[in-house]
Parts: structure tokens; C-alpha cells; sequence
């Protein structure tokens, strides 16, 4: 929870003043703050839990992104061109930062100069599928807004994370459409699908 209050002076202490400041305002952990807080106990297995709960994803570095950590940017400014929109069912608190989450792993397996810029409610990426995509969360209108150049190019890769998070996490509840221009969005190429019942290395590599 980004909004929680931390005694950073009791990091100071043990030498991750800097490692617990970065945590807590950019939602990036190092393996040594990771080692301090689960106290060295089952460490790797915390990991692996979090990142097949889609709570946590590798990051440059040796680093881990933990996006509900992540802070909001009340200056944001974003040009839509695409919205995936919830609102026949309800978009739960966490599914954007899940999303986020498996964003960030898929660039990282797909580009080596992925450059993010991340926030509570806002993730943009310079190369995801070769397009510059920016998404944001919108509660009060139960939709994630979207903007990239190919809308084909993307579709196919949010929409099957969607089914794995909707697979793996809200047993099969959520239901969703994409709108373009408050049009329901039509394409062969963009309805296509990976199994969300795959493991979750499996299927990041399978995208």
C-alpha cells in the first residue's frame, strides 16, 4: 500500500536508508531490502510467490517491481486512443497493477532498452511489441484508457494478460470489451488468445 507510513530510520540502522527510500517512493525492492523485511527466511520462495500472484516482476538490476507500492501522479497528462472497459462487470483494485506487472516482465523478456515510467494509476513503455504504449486506470469509469500507435500489435498481448489474471486470480468473474471511440472494437487478429492455464514463464514467452 503506497499510502502506509515507514520509520525509515529503523533501516538507517542496518544500511538500506537509500534501499527503503527507493522502495517506498518508486515501488522498487532490492534483494537486500527483501532479505532484511522476510527477516532471510524462504526469501526466493516470497519471490516466486509474488511474481506468479502477478503482485511482483523482475526488474533491471537484480531489482523487483512492486507496483502497489507505486505512488500517483496528479500531473499526468494522457491522449487516448483505445479503452478497455469493465464497467459489465467492475474492475477490482489490483488488476491494474497486475497488469503493470506482466507489462514489465514481457518487456523485459522482448527489449534490452525498455525505458517505463510508472505511477499508481499510469504505466507507459517506449517499446512494447515495437510501439510506444501508455495505459491508465480509470475507477470512476471502471476502464483502463490505452494509447499506442497499432492497436492490433497490442490488443492481442493486453487482452491475453487479462484472461491470466482473470484465470489465475478473480476465477473467471471479470468481464471486459475494447472501445474505440466508443465503438466496440472488431478484429480477427486482435481477438486472438494464448491459454491463460499456463505457467507463467510459459506463457509470457508464449506472447
Amino acid at each position: 500500500d503506497s499510502t502506509i507510513h515507514v520509520d525509515i530510520s529503523e533501516f538507517d540502522r542496518v544500511g538500506l536508508e537509500e534501499d527503503a527510500n527507493v522502495l517506498f517512493d518508486k515501488g522498487i525492492a532490492s534483494r537486500d531490502i527483501l532479505e532484511y523485511l522476510w527477516d532471510h527466511d524462504q526469501t526466493e520462495f516470497f519471490i516466486d510467490l509474488m511474481k506468479r500472484t502477478m503482485l511482483m516482476s523482475a526488474y533491471p538490476e537484480n531489482r523487483f517491481l512492486i507496483p502497489s507500492l507505486l505512488k500517483d501522479n496528479t500531473e499526468m497528462t494522457f491522449d487516448k486512443s483505445c479503452t478497455i472497459d469493465f464497467s459489465e462487470s467492475f474492475l477490482p483494485n489490483g488488476l491494474f497493477q497486475r497488469l503493470v506487472c506482466l507489462c514489465v516482465e514481457y518487456v523485459s523478456r522482448k527489449s534490452a532498452t525498455e525505458k517505463a515510467s510508472m505511477s499508481k494509476h499510469h504505466a507507459s513503455f517506449s517499446d512494447f511489441a515495437g510501439q510506444e504504449v501508455e495505459l491508465l486506470e480509470d475507477p470512476n469509469r471502471q476502464a483502463i484508457l490505452f494509447s499506442c500507435s497499432d492497436i492490433d500489435a497490442v490488443i492481442p498481448i493486453i487482452n491475453s494478460m487479462l484472461l491470466k489474471i482473470n484465470s489465475n486470480v478473480l476465477g473467471g468473474r471479470l468481464k471486459w470489451k475494447v472501445l474505440i471511440d466508443g465503438k466496440k472494437f472488431q478484429s480477427e487478429k486482435a481477438l486472438e488468445i494464448q491459454s491463460p492455464t499456463l505457467d507463467i514463464d510459459v506463457f509470457l514467452e508464449s506472447l
